[in-house]
């Protein structure tokens, strides 16, 4: 990954080599909310400068091997057999939103545009082998900017290549 985003023009990658040993939980890394707290402190001095950045945070705590922290969050009883997706997803809503509250109290917050994607959707009844409805993802762009009023869903085709 790493190559491909040096490739790409990024200048500065945080991996898990960034973490202490113990804050890393899987494979996939570390928990969601001890990575938007990482990226948070990160982002500060650029966030305080003059500069423009443009920064990308990837949170991987919803995808298997279904990995997360023991917080006091609602929790899907066990005996649901979609628990554990359902489980981080509670988590990852919940890690997104402490991060926006962080920020939201932040000076910088007003000048700022958020785009909220996935890589992939989750099927539930699949109707084929290879299921394209798991290829229809959330798309959010937020800017206090734009004001009021400013609301629209759009339905049209794209892909990630589109956000750049």
């Amino acid at each position: 990954m790493q190559g491909f985003l040096r490739a790409n023009g990024m200048m500065d990658i945080s991996s898990m080599l960034d973490y202490d040993e113990s804050e890393i939980l899987s494979w996939l890394g570390v928990p969601d909310h001890v990575m938007f707290d990482h990226a948070y402190e990160n982002l500060q001095p650029l966030a305080e400068s003059d500069e423009r950045y443009f920064a990308v945070l990837l949170s991987a705590s919803h995808h298997h091997p279904y990995i997360i922290p023991d917080l006091p969050l609602p929790k899907v009883p066990d005996s649901d057999k979609d628990a554990a997706e359902l489980n981080t997803m509670i988590y990852s809503d919940w890690a997104l939103a402490r991060f926006f509250r962080k920020v939201q109290a932040d000076s910088t917050f007003d000048n700022t545009l958020f785009i909220i994607t996935a890589d992939n959707g989750i099927i539930y009844d699949p109707v084929a082998e290879l299921d394209i409805t798991m290829l229809q993802i959330p798309f959010f762009v937020y800017n206090t900017d734009w004001g009021e009023g400013r609301d629209e869903r759009i339905d049209r085709i794209g892909c990630h290549f589109d956000i750049l």
